[in-house]
């Protein structure tokens, strides 16, 4: 909780030191509001509301969707045809962790699949927010940053998910889960 707080502390500051009209930076706080507050309930009475906390999550991957897509100059849209094979390649990949790690979501679990969408959807538009502002807007380091992001997400909620519901091949997947979840 400290550090999804210090998440938040750092947005708001880095949106007033920004000075901007833009409205990403209040979503993109939003956001990270909701995974505060989806952290909570994550661990609140030893994770008895845990899908609440997934809802929170899927919540604050919607702030982002939505501002990756639409806060921007430039259409990442045209990119349209690279993201249906990005999509491609996540889902397949996704089904052989599945396989690997033996993974089941059985009964209230199978709402995982609707949060996996969510993600995965996150995870493709800030890849390609990150490849339109390193090709057409010239921004490297931002569009590195928010690749890696979505990348470190995803791949975060992809150890979490094998340590809870399946059978991790990693000694220790919760020191993953934690390694790319706090620099995404």
């Amino acid at each position: 909780m400290v550090n999804s707080a210090l998440f938040v502390l750092t947005a708001v500051f880095a949106s007033l030191s920004a000075g901007t009209d833009s409205v990403y930076p209040v979503l993109i706080t939003a956001g990270l509001v909701f995974g505060l507050i989806g952290d909570f309930f994550l661990e609140w009475k030893n994770g008895k509301l845990f899908y609440l906390g997934v809802l929170f999550f899927s919540v604050n991957h919607l702030f982002y969707i939505y501002s990756f897509i639409r806060l921007f100059d430039t259409d990442i849209m045209k990119y349209e045809k690279d993201m249906l094979i990005t999509l491609a390649v996540v889902i397949v990949a996704g089904i052989v962790d599945i396989i690997f790690e033996k993974i089941k979501l059985e009964g209230f679990a199978k709402v995982m699949l609707i949060y996996s969408a969510v993600l995965i959807a996150s995870f493709i538009f800030s890849l390609f927010r990150g490849v339109s502002s390193i090709i057409d807007d010239g921004n490297t380091v931002f569009g590195i940053l928010i690749a890696a992001a979505g990348a470190f997400f995803i791949a975060s909620d992809t150890f979490l998910a094998a340590q809870l519901y399946g059978k991790s091949h990693f000694k220790h997947p919760e020191a993953f889960v934690l390694f790319f979840y706090f620099p995404a």
